[in-house]
């Protein structure tokens, strides 16, 4: 019986690779998500910047306000979601909307 056990307990060269590579994955995946959080700032900063610098501006700027803040809680829930179930394609798609609605306005500007 012991050495059933001691067998069971003993590693196996090689039996931690998918677990380490599992980890990777994982962090790398969350990584990934919560840079969508910090780019969509970047973007919008980007775009305020800009519009500010050749001097447009908007006639209503609470709409604007809700937009940003709106798409802002918008990537931060698809980062969470990502993070914590990477196989959910919904997260990755609120990600992804969230940094083109960030991103794609500065181009505009």
């Amino acid at each position: 019986m012991k050495a059933r056990h001691a067998a069971a307990e003993s590693p196996v060269a090689g039996a931690g690779a998918p677990a380490v590579a599992r980890e990777r994955s994982l962090l790398l995946t969350r990584v990934v998500a919560w840079s969508i959080v910090p780019l969509y700032t970047a973007g919008i900063c980007a775009f305020l910047g800009l519009r500010h610098s050749i001097g447009v501006h908007d006639e209503n700027p609470t709409e604007g306000l809700v937009v940003i803040v709106g798409f802002g809680a918008f990537s931060i829930v698809g980062a969470l979601l990502v993070a914590k179930r990477p196989a959910n394609a919904v997260g990755w798609i609120m990600a992804a909307v969230a940094l083109m609605a960030g991103v794609v306005p500065a181009g505009d500007a």
